[in-house]
């Protein structure tokens, strides 16, 4: 009786393991840079703004990666710009900053990120889009 249990509690573990691996969304792995206007010598606002062009880049590859490029010059463009590429934070599961440093010559902050995108919700809402 009590290997029958033991033999149960084992299955469903290992049912509940493996349908949360696969009930995972799909993600992809982008690297940007952002750049970003040091105003002021405020490193830190300048540094934010880069790490916000930056996931903006990421998700324009994705974007780019996912819609046919005649697609993205019609006239669904402002409405990407509106709903995907205006919240870019919405579409980034994680991130890694790969390099960063300020380039006072050029007043701006460098910022290099590995953004991690999850693929099907981006997707999703392309084709609310259309």
């Amino acid at each position: 009786m009590r290997h029958r249990w033991l033999g149960l509690g084992l299955t469903i573990g290992l049912l509940a393991c493996s349908y949360g691996y696969s009930g995972a969304a799909l993600t992809e792995k982008y690297i940007a840079e952002g750049v970003g206007v040091m105003l002021q010598y405020d490193q830190a606002a300048a540094r934010l703004r880069a790490i916000q062009g930056a996931f903006r880049d990421a998700l324009e590859q994705a974007v780019a990666d996912m819609v046919d490029t005649s697609a993205l010059v019609s006239g669904n463009w402002q409405a990407l710009r509106a709903r995907i590429y205006a919240k870019p934070l919405q579409y980034i599961v994680s991130y890694r900053v790969l390099w960063e440093y300020p380039d006072p010559p050029q007043k701006v902050y460098r910022v290099g990120v590995e953004a991690e995108i999850p693929v099907q919700d981006l997707s999703q809402a392309l084709n609310a889009i259309g």
